[in-house]
């Protein structure tokens, strides 16, 4: 639902990137980006006709107006605008879902495409190894990780892009949210340890860096840490 409305939000605003994509991580394994696409794909067929139709009592376009005036108060667009867009069968079509992994059969290339790609990309180690998902608004992230460092390096898919910052989602599982929230506290209490070095004129040598631990989670792989 929130691809859908933030891409009609950005097609409104006439962005000059008019690439608009979603981020599904749930798993490394391929045969679990397979199940996700063919049931992603069966839910937006079955979305993108109701749509059209209008005609059925639960209608896909009635959930994404409460959705839309529930949880976007902070745009600027009004549904109308938004229903227009959604609404209209060539914008419905543009829009891809893609499996981005070894096995694909064709690698996601954004091109020179002045009308912009509109593509929930799936996938695992791909979709984090020099791979840029231009446009990234909606994230959707289960994917686990047992060390700080990667998944650090996971959460830079979710800063704020300019001119849409107010559209920019991140769904998470509550586990997921835990631990980013816990990596959140530990960043800042490293910053303020390494603040002291200048206060009391000490090196990281005489002085070493605290970071808090986790339950279930490690710095970095044991091969790093040299054990």
């Amino acid at each position: 639902a929130d691809f859908i409305l933030t891409g009609a939000a950005k097609k409104n605003r006439e962005l000059k990137n008019k690439n608009h994509t979603m981020l599904v991580q749930t798993h490394h394994e391929i045969e679990t980006h397979k199940i996700t696409h063919l049931r992603l794909v069966k839910l937006w067929e079955s979305w993108k006709n109701d749509i059209l139709i209008n005609e059925r009592k639960a209608k896909p376009i009635d959930f994404l107006k409460e959705r839309w005036e529930n949880e976007f108060t902070d745009s600027k667009e009004s549904w109308g605008q938004i229903r227009k867009i959604i609404c209209d069968e060539l914008w419905l079509d543009k829009i891809e879902i893609k499996t981005v992994n070894r096995d694909s059969p064709e690698r996601l290339d954004y091109g020179d495409n002045e009308n912009g790609l509109m593509v929930v990309a799936i996938g695992g180690f791909s979709l984090g190894r020099g791979l840029t998902l231009e446009g990234l608004t909606v994230s959707f992230f289960a994917r686990t990780s047992n060390n700080y460092d990667t998944l650090l390096q996971m959460g830079r898919w979710f800063g704020f892009r300019k001119d849409y910052e107010d559209l920019v989602r991140v769904h998470l599982t509550g586990e997921r949210y835990d631990c980013f929230r816990h990596l959140a506290m530990v960043e800042k209490e490293i910053r303020s340890d390494i603040a002291r070095y200048e206060e009391l004129n000490k090196t990281p040598i005489e002085l070493a860096v605290r970071i808090r631990t986790h339950h279930t989670m490690k710095v970095t792989s044991y091969l790093k840490m040299g054990e």
